[in-house]
């Protein structure tokens, strides 16, 4: 639940309209393969819905509007983004290309007239893919183990770059007592494997935190999490879920996302102060 606030602020709302930008677009070396659920999401889109959503989610309620603060933050960032799709101008295509922008975006850069429409265009979109779990059960220890992964990749240069949150998450109708996961993130010149910046809910699911950029003008190829859990006894119906957050503003601290537990098997993935859950999707499963 966002802060509330008593400053009262007169703010118009904004409206975009995105063009459409295919995956197909992307290059296949560094495009996440397809998985069995399959998102997007462009990163000034993200920062108009939820500068939208706060005022809209306080009006809707009869609040008082959320955090002035936050609220004046996705303002200013909003209204530099213009500037920083100018600022890409600089590069030719080739080096855009190695940011990983596709030809659509490519274009809108170079026919950039800083209207909103055009800067959606041009803006960076994150993509990724949640698999479908592996299910095993072992007879011999009574045990079931359950595993699954996702993946992201970034089309172009996002303009907030720091550290973004992946988390991943597995609940049963017995408790998942063991659990293990790894990170592994591709850079242009280098592979890191996490095995820090990482927050462990036990029972439930774990957090990563990514660092975007190894420097300002590079972008990670992909990022991968690996997430397995396992139960005592044979369990056949199991919930999990996976989320991406992206942070509002540059210099927050800490995860950027939360996990809960709803129910015997439900999942819940909130985001933190200065975050934005770009993308979440929760599952359940159940052999037939």
């Amino acid at each position: 639940m966002k802060k509330l606030f008593t400053v009262v602020l007169s703010i118009m709302l904004f409206a975009v309209t995105v063009l459409p930008m295919e995956a197909e677009n992307f290059d296949s070396s560094t495009q996440a393969i397809p998985g069995d659920y399959s998102f997007e999401y462009n990163e000034y889109q993200m920062l108009v819905d939820e500068y939208n959503n706060s005022l809209q989610q306080a009006m809707s309620h009869r609040l008082q509007k959320p955090d002035g603060k936050e609220l004046e933050d996705l303002k200013r960032t909003i209204d530099k983004y213009p500037d920083y799709i100018y600022s890409l101008q600089k590069y030719s295509d080739i080096e855009l290309e190695q940011f990983n922008y596709s030809k659509d975006q490519i274009y809108a850069i170079r026919h950039y007239d800083g209207s909103s429409k055009m800067t959606a265009a041009a803006s960076a979109t994150v993509f990724g893919n949640v698999f479908t779990p592996t299910r095993v059960y072992n007879s011999s220890t009574d045990k079931t183990t359950v595993r699954f992964s996702i993946t992201v990749y970034w089309s172009g240069l996002p303009f907030i770059k720091a550290t973004d949150t992946m988390s991943a998450a597995l609940i049963g109708t017995n408790p998942f007592f063991e659990s293990s996961s790894s990170c592994r993130v591709n850079y242009p010149d280098s592979t890191h494997v996490y095995s820090s910046m990482k927050d462990t809910v036990i029972g439930a699911g774990v957090s990563y935190n990514i660092v975007t950029t190894t420097d300002y003008s590079t972008i990670f190829s992909s990022a991968s999490l690996t997430y397995k859990a396992t139960a005592q006894g044979n369990v056949t119906v199991y919930g999990y879920g996976a989320a991406y957050a992206h942070r509002t503003i540059t210099g927050s601290v800490g995860f950027g996302l939360s996990i809960g537990k709803s129910g015997s098997i439900g999942i819940s993935f909130t985001p933190n102060n200065n975050f934005v859950r770009m993308w979440h999707k929760e599952y359940s499963e159940g052999t037939k």
